[in-house]
Order: C-alpha cells, then structure tokens, then sequence
C-alpha cells in the first residue's frame, strides 16, 4: 500500500497492518502495530520531502511461520550516505530498522 506523507500516514498505516493482520495471533499484531508506527513515523519525520516525495509504502509478506513487513521512503536526495550518530540503549530515538517475527 503506497501512503501520501502527512499526519496521519502512520496512522493509516497501523489501520492496515491491523486488517492484514486481523486473523493472527494478538502478540504478533500489536507488536506489528507499533513498529510500523514507529517506522512511518521515522520516515516521515526525517526524509526531505518535495516534488514526487510525498509518499510512504508499507507491505507485508507471510512465509513459513513468519510475517515480514517493509517500510519503503523515497530516501535521501544525494547518493552519498549519511549516517546519524551512534546511539546507546536508552536514548528515545534513533534505531530505525524492519521487523520479521515467527507466527
């Protein structure tokens, strides 16, 4: 599902993750929610946006016992990396990330 970015992109996203997911485990679904969250959330927040960069892609795969969900963003504008500092565990940010859990 491809999502235009605004203030409510995570939450459209939490909205179809929790419809995919319906029919699974209680667990694996909130644990799903929240990461997806949180990675939308990241993208939207700390990727430029502007002219064709206005969205946000959220899938979701099944394979044997596992459900992989990907965050997809236009990235940055320059094909140069750019890494943010190292953080330690306590911080409130700054991992980023993707999720695979066992059903």
């Amino acid at each position: 599902m491809t999502l235009r970015r605004n203030d409510r992109t995570s939450w459209q996203a939490r909205q179809a993750i929790g419809l995919w997911l319906v029919d699974s485990h209680l667990a694996l679904r909130a644990d799903a929610l929240q990461v997806v969250a949180e990675l939308v959330a990241n993208a939207v927040r700390h990727v430029p946006g502007g002219r064709r960069r206005g969205w946000v892609r959220v899938r979701l795969g099944f394979g044997d016992r596992f459900v992989r969900m990907q965050v997809i963003d236009p990235g940055t504008r320059t094909a140069a990396p750019c890494f943010a500092a190292a953080t330690g565990g306590l911080e409130e940010s700054g991992r980023g990330g993707w999720g695979s859990w066992p059903l």
